[in-house]
């Protein structure tokens, strides 16, 4: 049987040196196939024979949301509609993916030129068999407000604030970490549909409460690590007190919980401040919903002065004055009427 084998390797080797580019491309296929199936079948048997334990999970993302540093960094806050939503960030699903095992988690490039990268993201669970995946593009351009000089942008637009953005073309650094954004919220999103909606609920819960209890001991001290962080984004103490409509003094543990949530919203580039301020208060609704509210409003307002003052009269064309030589000598022209007047002194 040895020998029939080694044969049948000896004259494949043999026609491989004979024909050496007809066949290592097909080889070189052939043999990533056979592993990639032989290592999806071994994380499935691994699934089988060590199948997790869903209360043990639960256990154990409970003490990591009961981790003051982790807590910090397990919650996002997104602006939809009229009141911002708190939920778990990428950290958290994270943390889900490796408690609970026996999952893959993967990002593919499927195309890709000069403009764009279309990318799919997914997540198979091989207990029960089942993967949910994303598609997305990624432009190679980013958004500046301002140009730097000798700097030619793409194209512009106006954002829902009614402001000028110009699209530039991306670096590679820029490009690569607006890649990997887009990739952590697509996994975040594919992670988080394996969870059981309970679990999560009871991770979110526990890691507001980890926030508000850090909060409540030493308020002064967290206020002070929340105004340097908000900081380090560019957002002003003076914003953070219009986010919440008091003085930073005034705030309630599960406030400054909800601040936290808003940092990691704003750092890892989700939302932008004005974005969550928006959400929060509701101010800049009506601009959000029509990008040319500001301009509308001022075209409006300079059509209702001008019907301030009721019709305006159409203008009578004047009479056209005669010529010098036509006034009469000892007359003179009216300026208001046009009529032929005698000069004082003349026998007229």
């Amino acid at each position: 049987m040895s020998n029939v084998q080694d044969n049948g390797n000896t004259l494949a080797l043999r026609e491989q040196e004979q024909h050496p580019t007809s066949m290592q491309p097909a080889s070189a296929t052939a043999q990533a196939s056979a592993m990639a199936r032989s290592r999806v079948e071994a994380a499935y048997l691994v699934a089988m024979r060590r199948p997790r334990q869903i209360d043990d999970v639960r256990t154990m993302v409970l003490k990591e949301c009961q981790r003051k540093g982790f807590a910090q960094k397990a919650l996002y806050s997104l602006p939809i509609g009229g009141e911002p939503i708190i939920g778990p960030s990428i950290r958290l699903a994270e943390a889900f993916a490796r408690l609970m095992g026996n999952m893959e988690s993967k990002a593919i490039t499927l195309y890709e030129d000069d403009d764009k990268q279309l990318i799919e993201v997914a997540v198979t669970d091989f207990e029960s068999n089942t993967a949910y995946s994303e598609q997305f593009t990624v432009e190679k351009v980013i958004e500046r407000r301002r140009l730097k000089k000798n700097q030619k942008p793409v194209s512009s637009r106006l954002n829902s604030y009614g402001d000028r953005v110009y699209l530039v073309r991306a670096t590679e650094r820029d490009f690569t970490a607006k890649r990997r954004a887009e990739i952590s919220k697509a996994m975040r999103t594919c992670i988080l549909r394996h969870v059981p909606d309970d679990i999560k609920d009871e991770a979110i819960g526990q890691a507001r409460a980890t926030i508000a209890s850090g909060a409540a001991k030493d308020p002064d001290a967290y206020r002070r690590q929340l105004v340097d962080a908000f900081a380090d984004i560019g957002v002003r103490a003076a914003d953070l007190r219009d986010y919440l409509g008091h003085g930073l003094d005034g705030a309630s543990p599960h406030e400054l919980a909800e601040l936290r949530a808003v940092y990691q919203t704003v750092k890892a580039g989700e939302a932008n401040w004005r974005e969550c301020v928006s959400a929060k208060t509701g101010v800049l609704s009506d601009e959000e919903s029509d990008p040319h509210a500001v301009l509308k409003e001022t075209i409006r307002q300079k059509l209702a002065s001008q019907k301030k003052g009721g019709k305006r009269r159409r203008p009578q064309p004047k009479k056209a004055a005669p010529e010098k030589s036509e006034i009469p000598e000892g007359y003179e022209q009216d300026p208001a009427t046009g009529e032929l007047l005698a000069m004082p002194g003349s026998d007229g």
